[in-house]
C-alpha cells in the first residue's frame, strides 16, 4: 500500500509517528488464513470451535499486512460462546502485543437493524450483570463494547460499562435524538461502522436527518468508517469524513469490518451461525463475498480502496487507521496496560 504509519511514543501526552507499517484496526471478526500446503482455514472470533492457535494465524497474517494492533471482535452469540471465547483471546493476549484487546459487538443491541447479526441472540435491554461476566471470563480484556442507544436502560447500561473503564461506541439502532444525546451524555464516545446497522442512513425526513447528525456532531464521538467500497457509498464517506472533521480534527476512524472470509479464496461457505456466503471473483480480479456479512478486506486493502477513489487526503487515511483510533481507545488500553509507552511497539 501507499505510505503507512507507526505509533512509536508518548511525548507530552502526544502520539509520535514515523513512517513504518503500522496498522490499528478495532474491528477484526477474523480472517482465512492458509496452512503450509496452501489449504484456506476460515477463522471466525465468534465460532465456538476457536482456538488459541486460530487467534495466533490471524494475527500473523494481519501483521504481514501492516495491522500490528487490533481488537479481536465477537459479535452476537450465545452467552456460552462469548465466554468461552473471551477466555482464549484473552490467553493469546499474554503472550501476542499485536492483540491489544477484545470488542464486543453484542448482544445489546436493536433487532430492527440487525445486520448481520443472529436475531435469536440480540438481547434489546441493558444487562450489567451478563456484562460482568463477560469481563470477569475475559480477565477484563474486553475494551470496547458496541451498544444500542434504544434498548431497555440503555442510559444506565452505558453508564455503568463506561464506568468500570471499558469504551462504549453506538451502533445496530434505529434511536432517536433524544436517545442518543442520553446516551453520550451517560458516557458512550464512539460510533460503531457509521451508516452500518443504522436504519436512518438514507432517510430523508428532516427528523431522521437530525439523529444521524446528533451522532456524528457529538462533543468527542469518534466516528469509524468501513472503506472497503461495499458497505458505504463514496459520497457518504466523504460527507461524514467532513462533518465530523471540521468539528473535531482526527476524530474519523477506518476500520475493516473484516469478516472471517477476508483473504478467503472464491467459493461456497458458511459463516456467523449458519449465514451462507458466496465468494466470487469480480471482472478486475478482486473477490467479493455476498450477501454483506463484515468485510471481505483488511484494513490495508480497505485503505487501498479508499486512496482509489481520492476523496481524503493521505494524512488524513493515515492518522484515521494509526492515531485516531489509538487516541479513541486511550483510556481503556491504559487500565490494562497495552497503550503506547516510551519503548516502539
Amino acid at each position: 500500500m501507499g505510505s503507512e504509519i507507526i505509533l512509536l511514543s508518548m511525548a507530552n501526552g502526544a502520539l509520535s509517528i514515523t513512517n513504518q507499517p503500522h496498522l490499528f484496526d478495532l474491528q477484526v471478526n477474523g480472517a482465512t488464513v492458509f496452512d503450509k500446503l496452501q489449504r484456506p482455514k476460515v477463522v471466525d472470533f465468534s465460532s465456538p470451535d476457536l482456538t488459541a492457535r486460530d487467534v495466533e494465524r490471524v494475527s500473523g497474517l494481519l501483521a504481514t499486512k501492516g495491522v500490528r494492533s487490533y481488537l479481536a471482535t465477537i459479535v452476537t452469540s450465545p452467552s456460552e460462546v462469548v465466554l468461552k471465547n473471551v477466555r482464549t483471546i484473552a490467553e493469546v493476549m499474554k503472550e501476542n502485543p499485536d492483540l491489544r484487546g477484545i470488542h464486543l459487538e453484542g448482544p445489546f443491541f436493536s433487532k430492527s437493524c440487525k445486520g448481520a447479526h443472529q436475531p435469536e441472540f440480540i438481547i434489546e435491554r441493558g444487562e450489567p450483570g451478563l456484562f460482568e461476566k463477560f469481563q470477569d471470563a475475559a480477565g477484563g480484556a474486553v475494551v470496547l463494547v458496541t451498544v444500542s442507544p434504544a434498548i431497555e436502560k440503555a442510559p444506565e447500561f452505558i453508564e455503568f460499562i463506561s464506568k468500570s473503564g471499558v469504551i462504549v461506541s453506538l451502533g445496530h439502532h434505529d434511536a432517536n435524538t433524544s436517545q442518543i444525546r442520553e446516551a453520550v451524555s451517560a458516557g458512550a464516545t464512539g460510533v460503531t461502522h457509521a451508516g452500518n446497522g443504522w436504519s436512518k442512513e438514507a432517510g430523508t425526513h428532516p427528523r431522521q436527518i437530525a439523529d444521524v447528525l446528533a451522532q456524528l456532531s457529538a462533543k468527542g464521538m469518534y466516528v469509524m468508517l468501513i472503506p472497503d467500497g461495499e458497505h458505504v457509498k463514496k459520497d457518504f464517506i466523504e460527507e461524514v469524513h467532513n462533518i465530523v472533521e471540521l468539528l473535531r480534527p482526527g476524530h474519523t476512524i477506518f476500520v475493516s469490518d473484516c469478516s472471517p472470509l477476508a483473504g478467503a479464496p472464491a467459493g461456497e461457505y458458511e459463516v456467523y451461525h449458519g449465514t451462507k456466503v458466496t465468494i466470487q471473483r469480480q471482472p478486475n480480479g478482486e473477490l467479493r463475498g455476498k450477501p454483506l456479512s463484515g468485510s471481505y478486506l483488511l484494513l490495508s486493502e480497505c485503505l487501498d480502496a479508499l486512496r482509489e477513489i481520492n476523496i481524503i487526503e493521505e494524512s488524513a487515511i493515515q492518522r484515521g487507521a494509526s492515531q485516531a483510533p489509538f487516541e479513541f481507545m486511550r483510556r481503556a488500553l491504559e487500565r490494562i496496560g497495552r497503550f503506547p509507552s516510551l519503548d516502539p511497539l
